[in-house]
């Protein structure tokens, strides 16, 4: 302050003159105030005025399913593999983002990862040899770990000093701890930080979130304003019930129903996502349609149950990957065999075209054939039998939509009549390589 230039060593204010005194309140209180955590709670701030111009528009960490910046929640029944889902969206997120056009981008809950960035992980179960062990189902290549790097934080609490509580009850008072203001500090730091997992919610809380809503609508709000200060989206993974043998869930409504505590938690939170083991009948159905051979808790269903905004609220169906564990989505596998034959024929076609470009054609048969990189192309194609991808191959060569060029392996590459393999292009640039769908 100008005021106090030239002052002795040890002069403070009370070696101030009456007229110095004033001159100094005067220019503290026309100083701007330094806001630390929660801004003051002024209705002038929010007038008409605040809300002229362009409205921002609604971002989203996965498209139309996980908003960006807000409290989200991942309900699920015990043995779905909750902890895998988190860590496998974490690891997606933290990816950087493609060079040029994404053919084969990363995918969550049926639909794209838009926002990459920092993924902070607080898991209070897993330990870190657990973890380690399903990253390395996710990314058997370490691939992904490595472009992470940094940006990939799974917090094993059991090696890190044990889990600690986000929100006690103290002399009859909901708060915050001195762990959730550290936590807090150290996310701010953060500048591309997309997303912050808390599994399981009710580990970090020394309050009663299923019966007592005063409880819950504390928590979210803590959590809310964490999302707010950092950008990031806070995502918690919840319990809910897996029905019975007399009244299995079927549908959104009813899984909404069965999140497990006082509807403040599910009140609190923008977006809840649940997922729920498929009625066994209906599990049989699907593994009928697929050809696969039926085995329980392999068929498990999921769908946006609640949404502040608008939302896919599409009901998918998910299967095991039985290498992994992960749940992946296999809803247009399922419609695929609905599918018309000229739909299949077209989505072949422009699998073969992007491959060829890329500097990876596809071949008939053989290590680079169409049926045996299956895994690389759209999911409606991963199910579909060696014979029937050959018979779709034959069609679309016999009525010249694709090409047998060029000799790879001896076997005849791939290509759209137009394509670059097609015309003999040489010294083609490789663009990366698909990543199979288990580590997509």
């Amino acid at each position: 302050m100008t005021l106090l230039a030239g002052k002795p060593p040890k002069w403070d204010a009370a070696d101030a003159t009456p007229e110095e005194r004033r001159a100094i309140i005067a220019a503290g209180l026309a100083l701007e105030p330094e806001i630390v955590g929660r801004r003051p709670f002024r209705l002038t701030d929010w007038t008409a005025d605040a809300y002229m111009g362009v409205p921002k528009p609604r971002l989203w960490l996965v498209n139309e399913v996980l908003p960006l910046g807000v409290v989200a929640m991942l309900a699920a029944a015990g043995d779905t593999g909750k902890g895998m889902i988190l860590l496998d969206l974490a690891l997606k997120v933290a990816q950087p983002p493609a060079e040029g056009i994404d053919v084969h981008p990363p995918m969550a809950f049926g639909c794209t990862v838009v926002e990459r960035g920092t993924s902070v992980i607080l898991s209070a179960e897993d330990s870190q040899d657990e973890m380690h062990r399903r990253l390395a189902a996710l990314d058997d290549h370490r691939t992904k770990r490595r472009a992470a790097g940094p940006r990939l934080i799974p917090v094993p609490l059991p090696n890190a000093g044990g889990t600690r509580p986000l929100v006690i009850m103290e002399r009859g008072r909901f708060q915050t701890t001195d762990f959730f203001d550290g936590f807090r500090t150290q996310l701010l730091a953060i500048e591309d930080l997309r997303l912050i997992v808390i599994d399981p919610l009710a580990s970090f809380i020394h309050a009663d979130i299923n019966a007592d809503p005063a409880a819950a609508y504390f928590v979210m709000d803590a959590l809310a304003a964490l999302a707010t200060e950092t950008g990031a989206t806070v995502l918690v993974a919840h319990h809910m019930g897996k029905g019975n043998a007399t009244r299995p869930i079927v549908s959104a409504e009813m899984a909404r129903a069965a999140i497990r505590g006082t509807t403040g938690l599910v009140d609190g939170v923008r977006l809840a996502y649940a997922m729920w083991p498929s009625d066994p009948k209906h599990a049989a159905y699907i593994c009928k349609t697929l050809e696969i051979p039926y085995k329980p808790n392999l068929i498990f269903e999921g769908a946006v149950v609640k949404s502040n905004g608008p939302a896919d609220r599409t009901v998918r169906t998910y299967i095991r990957n039985e290498r992994t564990g992960l749940l992946e989505d296999y809803t247009a596998s399922v419609r695929a065999r609905g599918l018309p034959r000229d739909e299949l024929e077209d989505a072949l076609v422009r699998e073969i075209g992007v491959a060829a470009a890329g500097g990876w054609p596809y071949t008939t048969s053989g290590k680079a054939g169409l049926w045996e990189r299956r895994a690389e192309m759209e999911k409606h194609f991963h199910m579909v039998s060696r014979d029937r991808m050959r018979a779709i191959a034959q069609r679309l060569k016999e009525a010249d939509r694709i090409v047998e060029c060029n000799p790879v392996n001896r076997a005849g590459a791939l290509d759209v009549p137009d394509g670059p393999v097609a015309q003999g292009l040489q010294g083609i640039e490789r663009t990366a390589r698909p990543v199979r769908a288990e580590d997509a």
